[in-house]
C-alpha cells in the first residue's frame, strides 16, 4: 500500500486467469531453483575451508541472488493481482484481453511485410523457457497492458490509425481488424 496525502492506494495488476496460473507456475519453479542453488552453494563449500576464492560458491550464489530478486518481483505482483476474465469486444474498442491485427504503415516500412496479430494481456505474461520448433507461429504477439506499445493501442478501433515510439523511431500503425 503506499500512502498519498493521507489516502491509502492499494496498486492492483490486472490478470487472465491463465497468465495468473502461469505466475503462480513461474514463482513455484523459482523457489524450487533457489533452494536447488543453495544445495549447490553448500556443496562447493563441502571439503573447502574458506568461502572465498571459491568459483561454484560465487557462481551458485549470484544466480541464487538474481533469482531471489526477480521472485520478489513476482511475489508482488501475484499478491496484487486483480483476476479478469477478459471481455474483448469485436471491432473495438481494443481493451485487455483484445486479440487486433496491426499493418506498420510507417514511410519506412516494408511494403511487402505481413500485418501482425498482437494480444492485451497481462501484467506479467508468461514466456516460455524456449518454444519448441514451428509452434505459437500463429499465435498473437502479447504485449503487456502496462507497455507503451499496449497503451497506445487501447481505446482504438478497426481503421485507426495511431503512433508509437519503438526505440529511436516513430512507428505508425493501421488497425486492420479486432477480433
Amino acid at each position: 500500500m503506499i500512502e498519498v496525502a493521507s489516502t491509502k492506494i492499494m496498486l492492483t495488476h490486472p490478470f487472465t486467469p491463465a497468465d495468473y496460473r502461469a505466475l503462480r507456475t513461474r514463482i513455484e519453479q523459482l523457489v524450487s531453483g533457489i533452494r536447488d542453488l543453495g544445495k549447490e552453494a553448500r556443496d562447493a563449500c563441502s571439503g573447502s575451508e574458506t568461502f572465498h576464492d571459491n568459483p561454484g560458491f560465487d557462481m551458485a550464489q549470484g544466480e541464487k541472488h538474481a533469482l531471489t530478486e526477480l521472485l520478489v518481483q513476482l511475489r508482488i505482483a501475484y499478491d496484487h493481482a486483480q483476476i479478469i476474465d477478459p471481455c474483448p469486444t469485436p471491432g473495438g474498442p481494443i481493451n485487455f484481453g483484445s486479440v487486433f491485427e496491426l499493418l506498420d504503415v510507417s514511410v519506412d516500412a516494408d511494403e511487402n511485410a505481413p500485418a501482425n496479430w498482437y494480444r492485451i494481456g497481462s501484467y506479467w505474461i508468461p514466456q516460455p523457457e524456449k518454444p519448441p520448433e514451428g509452434e505459437f507461429e500463429d499465435d498473437p504477439i502479447v504485449l503487456s497492458y502496462g507497455s507503451p506499445f499496449a497503451q497506445s493501442v487501447l481505446g482504438k478501433n478497426t481503421n485507426d490509425e495511431f503512433e508509437v515510439r519503438v526505440g529511436e523511431q516513430v512507428k505508425h500503425f493501421l488497425i486492420l481488424e479486432i477480433s
